[in-house]
């Protein structure tokens, strides 16, 4: 699929290995360093802008599917990460572009945030309401035959508890 392209490089079996050492040792373990260091925490700022930046800028499938179709991919990646972990360039990147995008969306991420259990909490109490949930309710067999025993214990073993804990909490017993 598209997610799938291969990005376009010249040296890639040079830089890409590089990048993976830089990204996947390198940076952990200065993070490690910096978490066991006694400096008053000054580096351990560093190492936790460096990985906001990373985590927002060169992680993840979208960034990934958008670079991998230009030219030298690895080169420009690795250029990135040399500027970021070696010259400063986490700090600026932080304090130029996601400090004010996350100070200007702050209070609505935190309350998303704070709302994540009582939201979770309301989609298991839908499961019930699932095409799969009323498959096995409604035709056993069949769901047996598709999805096998073990998933039919399963969703009948949530519904078990999602009927008790609704008994429960409305003062009723099963």
């Amino acid at each position: 699929g598209i997610w799938q392209k291969k990005p376009n490089t010249m040296f890639g079996a040079i830089t890409e290995p590089i990048c993976y050492a830089l990204g996947l040792f390198y940076a952990p373990w200065m993070s490690f360093k910096a978490i066991q260091s006694d400096d008053g925490g000054t580096d351990d700022r560093e190492w936790l802008t460096f990985w906001v930046v990373y985590a927002v800028l060169i992680s993840g499938p979208i960034t990934t599917f958008i670079l991998a179709h230009f030219p030298l991919y690895y080169e420009a990646k690795l250029a990135i990460l040399v500027w970021l972990l070696f010259f400063k360039g986490s700090a600026i990147i932080y304090d130029k572009l996601i400090l004010p995008l996350f100070k200007k969306y702050e209070k609505n991420v935190d309350q998303m945030i704070a709302d994540l259990p009582e939201n979770a909490r309301r989609a298991v109490s839908e499961l019930g309401r699932t095409e799969a949930f009323q498959e096995a309710m409604l035709n056993g067999k069949e769901f047996i035959a598709k999805w096998g025993p073990e998933a039919y214990k399963r969703i009948m073993r949530v519904a078990q508890k999602t009927v008790e804990q609704q008994a429960l909490a409305g003062g009723n017993s099963v």
